[in-house]
Order: C-alpha cells, then sequence, then structure tokens
C-alpha cells in the first residue's frame, strides 16, 4: 500500500504485484521538464509502485541526482556518432520495453514522445502515456515532426497537460477528451521556508544587501523574452533605484553572447549578472525582491511556481498557464507578451512600492500552497497511474478529477 497524506489512493492491482512505471525522456539536464521529474518520481518510488527511467541522452546534470534519489536511470551505451545517436536509443528504448515489459509506460517532451512512443507501438502492451508540457508552437518549425507527433500521441491511451491551455491545444489537434487529462505542476512550499532570511541568503550569495534585486529563471533561448525584459529595463532604468541587479539564470543554449552584447549596447550591463545553471535557484530566488517571467510561449512554468513559493511578486507574459497561476494584482502583474513598454512598466510599479511587494508575495505563496503543493502533483500522479493500472479504467478527466 502506498500512502501520501490523506488524499492520495490506495494502489491496488490484482494479484498485489508491483506497478512498472517507465519514464521515458530526452534527458536529465537541469530544464523545468526534469527538475519536475526529480521533484515527483522518487516520491512514487515505492510500495506497489516501481518506477524507473530511460533517457535518449545521457550526460545530463540531474542523472547523479535522480540515481541517489533511489530512482534507477537506464542510459544507452552509445552516445557517438551523433548522426546515428538517436537510432542506437531506439533500438536501446526497444530493449528496455521487451525484457522489462513495463505496465505504463510515460513519456516527456516531444523527442521522447515520438521515438519512444514508435518503439512502444511496436514491442510493449503497456498503457502508453504523453505528457506535453508546452503550447505547440515549436511544431510550426517542424511540420513532418508535428505531424508524426500527432499521428503517434492519436494512438496513445492518455494525453497529459500541464496546464488548461496545453489540455486545450491537445483537445483541438482531436485527441479524444476521455484520454486527455490536466496534472499542474507543484512545489514543496516548505523547501523555501528553510533556507533562512533573505538577508543572511544575500550574504552567502555575495549579492548587495540594499539592493532591489529582480530574478528570470529560463534557459537562454529566443522565446523567453530575454531581449524584451533587457529593452524593458531600459525604458524604465532612471527611474528604478541607484542600486538594482538583474539575475539571470538558465542554462546558455547559444544567445548568451548576443544578449550581453544587447545589454551593453543599452548601457546596463553592469545590473546584470549572467549567472548560467544553477543548483541554487531557491536561495537566489529568496534572496531577491522581483521574479520576472517574460516568455513568448509557455506550458505552466515551474519558475513562476517557485518564484511564488519564495514570497516574491512576479511580472508574467499573458501566455500559456502563466495566468492560470497568476492573479494579475493580487499575487503579480500580467502583461501582454512582446511589449517591453509595459513589462518595463510592471517591473517599475513593484520596485516603487516595497509594501505591495510584500502583500503580493504573501498572497502568491499562500496560492502555492493550496493549489500548486507538490504533494498534490504527486498524489494526482498516484491517482493516474493506479487508475490506468486497473482491467476496465475509467476516462482520464474522471481518474484525475479534471480536463
Amino acid at each position: 500500500m502506498i500512502v501520501l497524506k490523506e488524499q492520495a489512493p490506495r494502489i491496488i492491482t490484482a494479484d498485489n504485484e508491483p506497478i512498472d512505471i517507465l519514464v521515458v525522456t530526452r534527458k536529465l539536464d537541469i530544464g523545468g521538464t526534469e527538475r519536475h521529474l526529480l521533484d515527483v518520481l522518487p516520491r512514487l518510488n515505492r510500495g506497489l509502485l516501481k518506477v524507473f527511467v530511460c533517457v535518449l541522452r545521457g550526460g545530463g546534470a540531474l542523472e547523479d541526482t535522480m540515481k541517489a534519489a533511489g530512482v534507477e536511470v537506464c542510459t544507452p551505451p552509445w552516445q557517438r556518432p551523433k548522426s546515428l545517436r538517436i537510432v542506437f536509443a531506439a533500438f536501446y528504448l526497444l530493449g528496455i520495453l521487451i525484457h522489462r515489459r513495463p505496465s505504463i509506460v510515460h513519456f516527456f517532451l516531444p523527442e521522447a514522445s515520438i521515438v519512444g512512443g514508435l518503439c512502444a507501438l511496436v514491442a510493449s502492451g503497456a498503457t502508453r502515456i504523453i505528457s506535453r508540457r508546452s503550447l505547440n508552437d515549436y511544431q510550426r518549425k517542424h511540420p513532418v515532426l508535428a505531424h508524426l507527433e500527432r499521428w503517434v500521441q492519436m494512438r496513445t491511451d492518455a494525453m497529459l497537460g500541464n496546464s488548461r491551455a496545453v489540455v486545450n491545444q491537445l483537445r483541438d489537434e482531436g485527441v479524444p477528451s476521455n484520454k486527455l487529462g490536466l496534472i499542474y505542476n507543484g512545489v514543496d512550499v516548505q523547501l523555501f521556508d528553510r533556507l533562512g532570511s533573505a538577508r543572511a541568503l544575500r550574504q552567502s550569495l555575495g549579492l548587495p544587501e540594499t539592493a532591489l534585486i529582480l530574478v528570470i529563471v529560463a534557459t537562454l533561448i529566443p522565446h523567453k523574452g530575454h531581449v524584451d525584459l533587457l529593452r524593458a529595463l531600459k525604458t524604465v532604468v532612471c527611474d528604478l533605484p541607484k542600486h538594482w541587479l538583474l539575475l539571470c539564470i538558465g542554462r546558455d543554449d547559444g544567445i548568451g553572447d548576443g544578449l550581453q552584447e544587447e545589454a551593453q549596447s543599452l548601457g546596463i550591463e553592469k545590473h546584470i549578472r549572467w549567472l548560467g545553471e544553477r543548483i541554487d535557484v531557491p536561495q537566489l530566488l529568496k534572496a531577491a525582491d522581483i521574479g520576472i517571467s517574460a516568455s513568448h510561449q509557455e506550458g505552466f512554468s515551474n519558475s513562476v511556481l517557485e518564484c511564488m513559493a519564495a514570497r516574491l511578486p512576479i511580472v508574467v507574459t499573458n501566455v500559456g498557464g502563466n495566468v492560470e497561476a497568476v492573479i494579475d494584482g493580487v499575487t503579480g502583474l500580467v502583461v501582454p507578451r512582446a511589449n517591453p513598454g509595459l513589462l518595463g512598466k510592471a517591473i517599475l510599479a513593484l520596485a516603487s512600492d516595497p509594501e505591495r511587494r510584500t502583500r503580493m508575495g504573501l498572497a502568491g505563496r499562500q496560492r502555492v500552497k493550496m493549489e500548486f503543493s507538490l504533494d498534490e502533483s504527486v498524489a494526482q500522479y498516484l491517482r493516474l497511474y493506479s487508475g490506468l493500472a486497473k482491467p476496465d479504467s475509467s476516462p482520464l478527466s474522471a481518474i484525475l478529477g479534471s480536463n
């Protein structure tokens, strides 16, 4: 029996055998989906659930952390040549499906969904789940792969979104309602309570004690809106406090040099710190004053929830699940995407009003605690897997209590 607080269902199988869950993803690098899996999977891997992970590409920064948390990680032994890497990974996954015969296979992110979904159709009688964790804007650049992805998902037993915006797109793509479900990301609010004071954290991180600190957690890729943010700050720089910093946290996927040149051309480079990937994101958030998400597209952002859990008021763009998390004027401010002028005004509004920041930060933390807790997210996965393991499973919306 698995128990996770009172809301968790009891996992029952006909012969009391474990439910083997194989999770397939591209790579365990530092990213929103990967951190979500790291938060959730160790909490599921107990009792009658046995969870293990297969990555299509090895060497991710979170692989060892996942293993240390008690979750087996299977990695293809062949990483080169790059041109054949995905083919080797597919054969490796086929071998796992044939020899391990999991009860449920759950795919995260498009590459794993396409490659893994095709492999599972060929070699497995397992129940197949795909999680879409972003809006489908990426499909426009790859129409052939988009067609293949939709072909696979129509032959999948269950499709999950991490926001209503994503679920609605899946419905528009033709996924039947009885196969659709919603599981929000979840955050461990108590983690931020254990970090100590913002003042002590600033001292330990080498951040100025009296500066206004803004923070954005996003991979350095064009659609995350870093250029918009830099230009927004330029529009209000004369009205910001003399001492302010923007902390840019996230892996550089090729535009870092261009962003630094942009900051220099705008004359604000001395206020920007490019921190790259960090494992101390919670500490940095709690040491900051305002969180920002300037993205042009988003499924449901972990970083937005983490900012709120850290008691940060947050400025977000009106895309994807942002407006499902942030209540405009209550827990933060919502602005149109790709609009540096309005983004700058929203940042300045919070920068100029410490009491409003405090009020919004407290409201945001309470909202995360009540609506987007890690405990509830884990409980939803328990409901999902136990419901789909039954011989006559109900529609996904009935299993999860949402659609």
